[in-house]
């Protein structure tokens, strides 16, 4: 991604085959934790720099799904406010 985002920085017609190389490379990785969201939405930021939107939207919609409620990072997002209110507090 580093050198997609490089080669666009400097107006590449190359970026464009990078971004789509990363967002391949980004997708093996998702297969050996399917159930990473954050990686999911790498993927789509990928697709979306190498212009592919239907791709791109597919995968945002996935990564949404694993980051919402029970998928969500211990540790991270709304659900971890507890009743007291404070964001801090663990079970």
């Amino acid at each position: 991604m580093a050198e997609a985002h490089a080669l666009q920085k400097e107006g590449s017609d190359n970026a464009r085959i990078m971004w789509e190389n990363a967002a391949a490379q980004a997708e093996l990785a998702f297969d050996l934790t399917p159930e990473n969201g954050r990686l999911a939405m790498a993927v789509a930021t990928c697709y979306h720099y190498s212009g592919h939107p239907e791709e791109a939207e597919a995968w945002q919609q996935l990564a949404r799904h694993l980051l919402d409620g029970d998928a969500k990072l211990e540790g991270h997002g709304e659900n971890n406010v507890q009743s007291t209110g404070d964001p801090e507090a663990t079970d």
